[in-house]
């Protein structure tokens, strides 16, 4: 009985859980909600990647974020140690967000899809604090690894197996057709499920805590997933991750200035090749060498979402207190892309201005811990996150996935327990 206590330490989920065939349970519970959750929410086996609708894949991720929360709800009312790191700052600025949604969804145009886009933020967020809390980060890291190793093995499967799904031909500017390895998601989607798997790979690696063939194979996996999504600002924020991930071992003792001028040109940069200015013909070849059509303008416009950008600004300024409540902007903008393509511009559409400021905050304020603090993989998290935030809306989706369940790991990875996994 001593040593099967002594492999279940990290639970104390009070009158709840009695025995440790309980425990075992619980513990069970954790770690397959958990996979499920990264492997399940943003699947779409539809040979439409854009067509949203209920179907049965739906329903199956409405059931799995009911678990969640109910796993989540669980672990809150029953260990004051999650309810502390629950409250919590930076982790409580997501709970707030929650809270501006639930109201915006109230007044929303579609309120019964709005209301449970609102309410899967609370579910996952409670499951990941939970899981953080109960299961210990070094579990939760390599169940959230496995999650993404899953679903990039399944759309290596379903795009060399089943093309009409796996493959996505789009069209981009000047009448071409570009093909994308989509697998189980739009390519966007699986370019960001790439880049988290290596991300989380390279941390378990790393950090010496979980070293075997398995690893390096999905890794190998996810970095060619990353290639032939096509998905450029996945790959930046790949690139983006390892910088920040690593700054100290590659910008030496200074980082922190060298990381500032190198922040300040990128912003500058981006900036720039978002107002179509005039460029030089060299550069303009350069350019259209990159993009996807050949055309400079599509690198220059970021495929088109500058537009997205105006028109979502252009809405955002209609109804700049509550917003337009979680899932209305597949009906907003239709005729553009059917999301913000921007992070920021996502959250200030759902719910207002203030949800933006608040936003900002619980971005700021884990930004500025990298200053004080060092952990690749909660840094690299963070750092993929806001930089391919730029180009996609990666967190709160209309269902909340994997990307929300990383962001909260990286946003309050020391309000979670102690450091286990991923440090340099």
């Amino acid at each position: 009985m001593s040593q099967s206590i002594k492999m279940y330490p990290k639970y104390s989920s009070g009158d709840l859980i009695h025995s440790v065939g309980e425990i075992a349970i619980w513990h069970l519970y954790g770690v397959g909600i958990v996979f499920f959750t990264t492997f399940w929410n943003l699947v779409s086996l539809n040979s439409d990647k854009d067509e949203i609708g209920l179907d049965v894949q739906v329903y199956l991720k409405l059931l799995c974020v009911g678990l969640a929360g109910l796993y989540g709800v669980i672990g809150f009312l029953t260990d004051k140690k999650i309810r502390d790191a629950a409250f919590s700052f930076p982790l409580a600025w997501i709970l707030v967000i929650f809270v501006l949604y639930s109201i915006a969804s109230i007044f929303s145009s579609m309120p019964a899809p709005a209301v449970a886009s609102s309410f899967s933020i609370l579910c996952i967020y409670l499951m990941t604090v939970t899981a953080a809390m109960e299961l210990g980060k070094d579990l939760l890291v390599k169940t959230i690894f496995y999650g993404f190793g899953a679903f990039i093995f399944g759309s290596w499967l379903v795009y060399l197996l089943i093309p009409s799904i796996g493959i996505m031909e789009e069209p981009i500017l000047g009448g071409d057709v570009a093909v994308r390895m989509s697998g189980l998601a739009h390519p966007n989607t699986l370019g960001q499920h790439a880049a988290f798997c290596f991300i989380f790979g390279v941390g378990l690696w790393g950090s010496y805590r979980h070293r075997n063939w398995v690893v390096v194979l999905l890794v190998a996996l996810a970095i060619s997933a990353l290639v032939f999504s096509l998905s450029r600002a996945a790959m930046l924020g790949t690139i983006a991750a390892m910088l920040i991930g690593f700054r100290n071992r590659i910008m030496g003792p200074n980082w922190k200035f060298r990381l500032m001028i190198l922040t300040a040109v990128s912003v500058f940069g981006l900036l720039l090749l978002s107002t179509q200015i005039h460029l030089p013909t060299a550069l303009e070849k350069q350019m259209g060498a990159v993009a996807k059509s050949g055309d400079s303008d599509e690198i220059t416009t970021a495929t088109g979402r500058s537009e997205i950008w105006k028109k979502s600004i252009v809405l955002i300024k209609l109804r700049p207190v509550l917003g337009y409540g979680p899932t209305t902007s597949k009906n907003l903008l239709e005729d553009y892309s059917m999301y913000t393509h921007n992070l920021f511009l996502n959250i200030a559409l759902n719910c207002g201005l203030f949800g933006l400021l608040i936003g900002i905050i619980m971005c700021l304020s884990r930004v500025g811990t990298m200053f004080s603090k060092e952990c690749f993989l909660a840094d690299a998290v963070v750092a993929f996150v806001l930089i391919n935030g730029i180009f996609e809306n990666v967190i709160f989706a209309n269902l909340c996935g994997a990307p929300t369940i990383c962001w909260i790991l990286g946003l309050g990875w020391y309000q979670l327990g102690k450091n286990e996994v991923g440090d340099n």
